[in-house]
């Protein structure tokens, strides 16, 4: 098992869109070793995958992970609404209110 604050590095490259492709691929890869955020490494896979500014080469390893990953649908789509509440959620829950 991966250190928490290795674990907090790896999720930074993988979930950050401004890394290069190949760097997030592969932080996304030792995620998924590690069986963490597997649906936001599934998500982030699948958006690498069918990315027109995706290098063939990241897609091609991407969409190879998701298939070791039994990945056969794209990600659920949730509306704005309902989005922003669960962020609004999610904030109160580890921040706070103020």
């Amino acid at each position: 098992m991966i250190a928490p604050e290795l674990a907090d590095e790896l999720k930074m490259i993988a979930f950050c869109e401004m890394a290069k492709p190949a760097n997030r691929l592969a932080a996304l890869t030792s995620l998924s070793r590690n069986g963490l955020e597997t649906e936001r490494v599934r998500n982030t896979l699948y958006s690498l995958a069918t990315d027109a500014a995706t290098p063939d080469s990241i897609k091609v390893r991407a969409i190879d992970l998701l298939d070791k990953l039994d990945i056969s649908s794209a990600p659920k789509e949730l509306d704005p609404i309902r989005q922003a509440d669960l962020e609004q959620s999610l904030i109160e829950q580890y921040v706070g209110t103020t």
